[in-house]
């Protein structure tokens, strides 16, 4: 991927397919994980984040599930590279750095894997959801109650399954 955003990632995995019966099948027909070597890295992030720069809010943060598709997608190797890099935090508003942080931090916790410096101290100034549906109090309180641990610490709310994505 270049830096210009000449080649988009997100057509390179299927999206959503959560299943055990989907992982039963690609191991039955020979599925590889994703190379180390072809995932993105956390300096390609906020490239991917940029792809859906036409939409706002939510549909922007499109690239983080793409990028958490490539993290489970690749083996131990692969998410140690991904982790690796450092964000361009001027390329995206402080909010979508905030996202960004909480997902890959939520990430790296979830693999017991060290999180990059960058993602700390990244905090939104007020809590943010990355779902649709949790504009209304009621939904945003019982999201935030059952996210992710680490998402306190960025004021970045999602619920756990998010970083399950295959």
């Amino acid at each position: 991927m270049t830096k210009s955003g000449g080649s988009s990632l997100s057509f390179k995995l299927p999206v959503n397919l959560k299943s055990e019966q989907v992982w039963a099948s690609r191991r039955e027909h020979g599925w590889e994980p994703v190379p180390s070597q072809a995932c993105p890295t956390c300096a390609d992030l906020s490239d991917l984040m940029r792809e859906n720069s036409l939409f706002e809010g939510i549909k922007r943060r499109s690239g983080l599930a793409v990028f958490i598709q490539y993290w489970n997608n690749t083996t131990d190797e692969g998410r140690q590279r991904m982790a690796s890099g450092e964000m361009c935090e001027t390329a995206l508003p402080p909010e979508e750095i905030a996202a960004a942080a909480a997902v890959v931090h939520g990430l790296c916790v979830k693999d017991d894997i060290e999180p990059p410096r960058w993602v700390i101290g990244k905090k939104a100034d007020r809590p943010m959801c990355l779902f649709a549906g949790a504009e209304n109090p009621e939904s945003s309180e019982r999201l935030m109650v059952g996210s992710a641990r680490v998402c306190a610490e960025h004021n970045v709310f999602y619920p756990e399954e998010f970083l399950e994505k295959v």
